[in-house]
């Protein structure tokens, strides 16, 4: 089991409408499919929809979330192929810490 940290950040200091938490990041990172894959097979999908059931299931003012081993592996995995559209210390966070994971 891997406990993994949710926070609050914003993407972009100078823009308080950037605002997201690490719970967001999460689910964009393992719903993202890289269309050059030309897809995404049906378990895998599976292993990505556990993370974002768990992700949906936290309660409003949660800390932390907890992974299986598996799932937290996904998310690495799923991690190292995002590519991100802005330049943010906060994603770099993000990436730092999920994979961290305790």
């Amino acid at each position: 089991m891997k406990t993994l940290p949710i926070k609050t950040v914003l993407l972009d200091p100078n823009e308080q409408a950037s605002e997201t938490n690490y719970g967001e990041l999460i689910k964009t990172v393992v719903g993202r499919v890289d269309p050059s894959q030309g897809g995404i097979r049906v378990e895998d999908m599976a292993k990505r929809l556990r993370i974002i059931d768990a992700v949906n299931a936290l309660a409003p003012d949660a800390t932390e979330i907890q992974l299986e081993d598996a799932d937290a592996a996904t998310l690495v995995e799923s991690l190292s192929s995002m590519r991100w559209a802005i330049v943010s210390h906060a994603i770099a966070d993000f990436c730092g810490d999920m994979g961290a994971a305790k």
